[in-house]
């Protein structure tokens, strides 16, 4: 697969985003954060279209050790790699408070969306698949 196009439209987005934060802010260093954001809207776009390619860019640009971590879920980035699939656990099942920082809810929040019959839960786990359909409808 040919990422190229898809890196240089990124590249191209983020280096306009940069000449308009400089613009605005002349002696202040465009914060990573603004930039993590741009790629991560890039490829929201991307997604809406079912758009593959996005999902091997996101995989491309992630350090695989981070996909390990309950904290990277957390992150926008995370969560709309989660969502669009990009990743899924190596488990059908996940804890139920994994689901809720990939969700962005509190543990209390998960436990009310089983008690609504949204979630199934056995023991501590709820379904990955119903936690992304949960969060391809907050994104």
């Amino acid at each position: 697969m040919n990422l190229e196009p898809v890196i240089e439209q990124i590249r191209s987005r983020m280096e306009r985003m940069h000449q308009r934060y400089s613009a605005i802010y002349p002696n202040h260093p465009m914060p990573t954060s603004v930039l993590l954001t741009a790629f991560a809207e890039e490829m929201a776009e991307r997604l809406d279209r079912d758009d593959k390619v996005a999902v091997e860019v996101m995989k491309a640009v992630v350090d695989p050790a981070d996909l390990h971590l309950d904290d990277f879920w957390r992150t926008p980035l995370g969560r709309l790699m989660f969502a669009a699939g990009a990743y899924a656990p190596d488990r059908e099942m996940v804890g139920q408070s994994f689901a809720a920082g990939v969700l962005g809810f509190s543990r209390q929040r998960v436990s009310q969306l089983v008690a609504s019959g949204r979630l199934t839960r056995v023991g501590v786990m709820v379904p990955v698949g119903q936690v992304r359909n949960l969060l391809k409808q907050r994104i």
